[in-house]
């Protein structure tokens, strides 16, 4: 007998199991005889523990706080016993639990933390709990241990440097070792580094190893230590460092003044100022000195005095000049801050003398002077001017004017004889006083302008000129007149105009030519010498004599409706001198080449005539002639005019063909009569009803009758009508033509991009799944009994293409959210059937349906739902130990009502699809159970069906190719449940061929999917189950119409009833859809009653769902496939099968009879007889009769046969 200590306790549910191999030493009993080698050989496991004591507390954490503390934290254990716990044991090891102590006893409460206190800095303790109630001490926990802090070790390698003249920065190395982290450090200064030491810093709070000292005086010295802290305390000193602060420059001097110093203080200021109350440690040896005129700009007097004399005078200065002045002491370190700023100003001085005087003569008794300002006022304003002249008679100067009392630079000099030469000097004044005399300047004055002419007379010379004549004037001004100007007025003298400027000659006489005839004209004439016009003369008078009045102006013609014409002119520019009394027009009805008196005299002078009687769109041609007392004057220029002529008659033959869905072209023939003139474009009207109307195109301005409105909607229903223009305006509207648009091909193909990709993916999803299923009922070696797919893997054929929805959302989700993609299985074959045996060559059969709701209702643009039903067979078969190979057949069909709304009005139809597939596949099984790994591919044929109220059925070919891997892990598993992770993606490529009204297609598409599975089931010791799987997954989906990630969750029960023979299965998944508005759901259920054995007795089954699956079960496998989805037209709502069939004793046969009823009113009745040939054969005779909501009743009689290989 061997006996073996276990380094841990066992409890009574580990699996125990022991491996021995001989060593050094093997083991023999007293005969010599070796024990058995062994390799994990399970051992029996008999451990118990006190019944009902509680089990392990979980999570033990041991983490220490500071040097003294170690707290303890746990979870209470999963296992409380039978008790309730009241509290816990704690104990301690010092030596890694080679030895273990009691910490606590009982800690008396059930608080799951503990505070081990008092302990040394660097101490090391392991601890266990164990959770007590009233049955005793419970198991231990793990083991958990920590280790207090220690205080830290010395910092190193501290220097000090000094920054400046206030500022040193210490730096040194943290300690090389420390139990805990520091959490800062204490700084201590000295002035002397041996005694009275004073805490700068006493904890930084900071990791960091560097501090600056400020605010120190210049030329400091200190000595510094640094040590450690953490959560231990306080370390050891560091090595002392010392550093000295820098020296700095003198500070600022002060009291600087600068007064004028030197002859009459005019040229000199001189500046004093203090020393600076701090030389910054060193002997001040000079001063800068800088000056500005603004103090803005500075500029560098003296770059350094080089003496320490607090004085400087700044000569060579203009006089009253000021400037601005600042200081800064210089010692070895450089140059200090500047003084106050002092302003100083220099005396004033008499101004220079005045610049560039001139005189200029100002008439003939006045002369102007103008001067510039001096140079230099020398710091004194300007205040007035003193003037002195010389005439020719004068023996010296004279001052004309003391003091002009004004800065003025200009001075007229008057009462002066004409012709008169003058010489002047200007001296400037300012408060100082007269400054020198200007350079000289010299004029004469001017001669004056003659007298005024004499006896002026005026005589007219025929219609058109009058001469003039006069003598020159008395006094000519003291200059000869070389020419005079002559002034005329034909408004009585009210205003005048020259007629000559100067005649440049002294004879006294002019003609005016040019004249109208019987025009006044008042004239008057100025004599002209050296010295510029003189006075004018008197006044004289003539008028020129009458003549025939001037030709009429602005002839206008001007068409008043069809038969009139209205002239309009203005009198003549000249009416010849007398009174026009009337007008002469003269007609021409071919361009002016011959003319007829219309009106000889109209005796009037209104300047207006209308021409009446003329027919419509007639020209004529007009001149008119204005009439005085001397005769008919010449005539006016030509103006035409032509009537008016009448609008035309309506276009005809008005036609309105819709080209696209957004174009309707408009065609019609010209009116007969274009009503006099041409037609030069048409108004186009519309209107949606025939009713209102609003104008289209004003005029389209070509002689085209052809139109084109575009920018219509699909759907558009537009009424027209067109009226021809010509000059007179628009005539009547032609007739009324209509037409309306559509869109038919454009329509197909939305619901192609927006409905076939969902339906698509829900096709592939459903077939890839089934396929999955079945390998992983292979892999789990699960019995082929019927089941319910509980929201699986591909099963949940819905997109999660678009992000906004899922359960978070606002929005509804609805049942069509909560139940979509509800699908089955069954096995074709007996449910004990060999579908998982390990061994090959031996053929198995299984089958798969599922049903889909799927749509986007109330969508803005195209609003539709419906719903599609999907079946699978297969066969499948090992051809290796842990390889299996099959084929699958799939069929798929889905109706669908939309709502487009993209044209001016809705359009409502159907959209179907029909899809028949082959996808052989092939499964690897790794060797653990329920791990597998499978791919699949496919190929499928069908077609997809439009029809709306606008358009008749209008079909396509279509094709879809698949390709698809997958696989499964089971993580846990357990007689009576499990966890398993399942992964598969799939890729696929929709082809629709097109046909008429339908444009071909091409859609690809992806999606990836990982999902974990939960199973758990019961069994009662009466042998009763209940069974039920919970699945949650992530989804991406990439492709054309379906794009993005998601998540989605499934379920299902089943309930089995042994005695009373019930079995009932209830089944739902929820989408978490990924875009608003988009919903595709489904659910079911199954109870069934079948007390009798081996089919004999009375059997009872019912099935109701909700959906458009139908009783998917019943439908599939006991009506076949093809009645399952011959009829594409199902309806949404809620459908109820149930049937009763009685087991003949000693017969194979069971008659039966049964009933379908749908939410929508349809309904079905059948009778038959099942018989059963052998244990894999049977035979059944059905007669059925179904009944719609519209139309007549349908009656079948239909013979199937089936097989059940083993």
């Amino acid at each position: 007998e061997v006996i073996l200590t276990l380094e841990s306790p066992v409890r009574p549910d580990d699996d125990v199991r022991v491996s021995y191999e001989h060593g050094a030493e093997p083991l023999q009993d007293e005969a010599g005889n070796r024990a058995e080698e062994l390799n994990r050989e399970r051992v029996d496991n008999i451990t118990e523990l006190n019944v009902g004591a509680p089990g392990p507390p979980r999570s033990l954490t041991a983490r220490a706080d500071g040097a003294s503390v170690i707290e303890l934290d746990w979870r209470e254990p999963t296992d409380p016993g039978d008790r309730d716990i009241t509290g816990y044991r704690i104990e301690y090891s010092r030596n890694a639990g080679g030895t273990w102590r009691v910490l606590e006893e009982d800690t008396d409460d059930t608080e799951t933390g503990y505070r081990d206190t008092g302990l040394s800095p660097g101490t090391t303790r392991h601890y266990r709990v164990a959770a007590i109630n009233r049955r005793g001490r419970g198991e231990w926990s793990d083991v958990a241990h920590a280790t207090t802090t220690s205080a830290p070790g010395q910092p190193t390698r501290l220097t000090a440097t000094a920054r400046g003249t206030s500022r040193i920065e210490l730096d040194w190395t943290a300690p090389s070792s420390a139990e805990g982290p520091v959490t800062g450090y204490r700084i201590e200064v000295s002035a002397t580094g041996t005694s009275r030491w004073t805490a700068l810093e006493p904890n930084t709070e900071s990791r960091a190893t560097k501090y600056t000292h400020t605010d120190l005086d210049p030329g400091t010295k200190r000595y510094y230590r640094v040590a450690a802290i953490n959560s231990a305390g306080r370390g050891v000193w560091s090595n002392v460092a010392n550093a000295t602060t820098d020296a700095a420059a003198p500070g600022a001097p002060t009291g600087l003044t600068a007064v004028p110093s030197g002859l009459g203080g005019r040229t000199q200021l001189l500046l004093t100022w203090m020393r600076p109350s701090a030389d910054g440690g060193l002997a001040i040896s000079g001063y800068r000195i800088e000056v500005s005129v603004n103090r803005i700009t500075w500029t560098t007097l003296e770059t350094n005095t080089g003496t320490a004399g607090t004085s400087y005078t700044h000569a060579d200065l203009p006089p009253a000049t000021t400037r601005h002045y600042r200081v800064a002491a210089i010692n070895a370190e450089g140059t200090g801050p500047y003084s106050n700023v002092a302003t100083g100003r220099t005396n004033a001085g008499a101004p220079d003398a005045p610049a560039s005087l001139r005189a200029r003569a100002a008439g003939p008794r006045s002369i102007t002077l103008t001067w510039q300002v001096p140079a230099n006022d020398n710091g004194a304003a300007i205040t007035g001017y003193r003037i002195r002249a010389r005439g020719p008679t004068d023996g010296g100067w004279i001052t004309i004017r003391q003091n002009t009392g004004s800065a003025a630079t200009t001075f007229t000099h008057t009462g002066l004889r004409p012709a008169t030469a003058w010489r002047y000097q200007v001296a400037a004044i300012n408060s100082v006083g007269v400054g020198p005399w200007s350079l000289e300047a010299r004029t004469s004055t001017n001669p004056d302008v003659p007298g005024p002419p004499t006896r002026l007379t005026a005589q007219a010379v025929g219609t058109s000129r009058i001469d003039i004549g006069w003598q020159g004037p008395v006094n000519n001004g003291g200059s000869p007149v070389f020419g005079y100007r002559i002034e005329a007025s034909n408004d009585g003298g009210r205003t005048w105009r020259i007629i000559r400027r100067n005649t440049n000659s002294p004879v006294g006489y002019y003609s005016h030519r040019n004249l109208q005839p019987a025009e006044t004209w008042h004239y008057r004439v100025y004599g002209i010498n050296v010295a510029g016009l003189g006075a004018a003369s008197d006044v004289a008078s003539a008028t020129t004599e009458a003549t025939l009045p001037g030709a009429p102006r602005n002839l206008a013609a001007e068409a008043d409706g069809t038969s009139e014409i209205d002239l309009s002119w203005l009198a003549p520019a000249s009416d010849g001198g007398a009174q026009v009394t009337g007008y002469r027009v003269e007609v021409s009805d071919n361009g002016g080449g011959s003319w007829q008196i219309l009106v000889a005299d109209t005796r009037s002078s209104e300047p207006a005539y209308t021409h009446t009687g003329l027919a419509p769109a007639t020209t004529r041609h007009y001149r008119v002639s204005a009439i005085n007392r001397i005769g008919v004057g010449s005539a006016s220029e030509i103006a035409s005019a032509t009537t008016d002529a009448t609008v035309p008659d309506p276009p005809t033959g008005l036609t309105a063909t819709a080209t696209s869905p957004t174009q309707i072209d408009l065609a019609w023939t010209a009116p007969a009569y274009d009503g006099g003139a041409s037609v030069t474009g048409y108004r186009i009207e519309v209107s949606e009803t025939g009713q209102n109307w609003g104008i289209l195109v004003s005029d389209t301005r070509v002689t085209g009758t052809t139109y084109a409105h575009t920018g219509l909607l699909p759907g558009s229903q537009r009424f027209y009508r067109v009226s021809a223009i010509n000059v007179a305006g628009a005539g009547d509207p032609s007739n009324v033509a209509s037409a309306a648009t559509d869109d038919p091909v454009e329509r197909a193909g939305r619901l192609n991009t927006t409905v076939l990709p969902h339906v698509a993916g829900a096709m592939a999803s459903s077939t890839v799944g089934a396929i999955a299923d079945r390998v992983d009922a292979v892999a789990s070696g699960m019995g082929m009994d019927r089941r319910v797919d509980m929201g699986g893997l591909s099963s949940m054929a819905s997109s999660l293409s678009s992000p906004g929805t899922g359960l978070g959302r606002r929005e509804r989700s609805g049942l069509a959210t909560l139940f979509g993609g509800t699908s089955f299985q069954t096995p074709l074959g007996a449910s004990d059937a060999p579908q998982q045996a390990g061994s090959t060559g031996q053929l198995a059969t299984w089958g798969a349906g599922e049903y889909h709701h799927m749509g986007e209702p109330g969508a803005s643009v195209l609003d539709w739902s419906g719903s599609m039903v999907s079946a699978h067979v297969g066969a499948d078969t090992r051809v290796a130990a842990d390889i299996l190979a099959g084929v699958a057949a799939s069929h798929s069909s889905g109706t669908f009502d939309f709502t487009d709304r993209t044209g001016a009005s809705p359009v409502a139809g159907t959209y179907g699809t029909a899809m028949t597939s082959i996808n052989p596949y092939v499964a690897w099984f790794p060797g653990e159970r329920g791990n597998a790994a499978w791919g699949t591919a496919g190929f499928g044929w069908g077609d997809i069906e439009v029809e709306d109220e606008r358009e008749d059925l209008r079909t396509s070919p279509a094709r879809m190719m698949t390709g698809a891997a997958g696989g499964s892990y089971q993580l846990m598993e357990s007689a009576i449940g499990g966890v398993r992770v399942k992964a598969e993606g799939w890729a696929g490529r929709v082809l629709v061929d097109g046909g008429p009204r339908i444009d071909s297609l091409t859609l690809d598409m992806q999606r990836a999917r990982l999902a974990l599975e939960w199973t758990q089931g019961y069994r009662s010791a009466g042998g009763n189950e209940v069974a039920m799987t919970i699945e949650g997954g992530m989804r991406y989906d990439n492709g054309d119409g379906i794009n993005g990630a998601g998540a989605e969750v499934g379920g299902g029960v089943r309930y089995r009833n042994v005695r009373w023979g019930l079995t009932a299965e209830g089944r739902g998944r929820l989408l978490i859809a990924a875009r608003d508005g988009y919903e595709e759901w489904g659910f079911g259920g199954m109870i069934q009653l079948d007390p009798a054995t081996r089919g004999q007795g009375l059997q009872v089954r019912v099935a109701p769902s909700y959906g458009d699956a139908a009783s998917g079960v019943n439908q599939l496998w006991e009506r076949g496939v093809s009645g399952a989805v011959h009829d594409r037209a199902l309806d949404m709502g809620a459908n109820v099968d149930a049937e009763v069939a009685y087991g003949l004793a000693g017969f194979r046969g069971t008659p039966y009879g049964g009933f379908r009823l749908a939410e929508s009113g349809a309904r079905a009745f059948s009778s038959g007889l099942r018989y059963d040939l052998d244990s894999g054969l049977g035979l059944r005779i059905e007669g059925t009769r179904r009944e719609g909501v519209l139309g007549g009743a349908e009656h079948t009689v239909g013979i199937r046969g089936r097989v059940r290989l083993r």
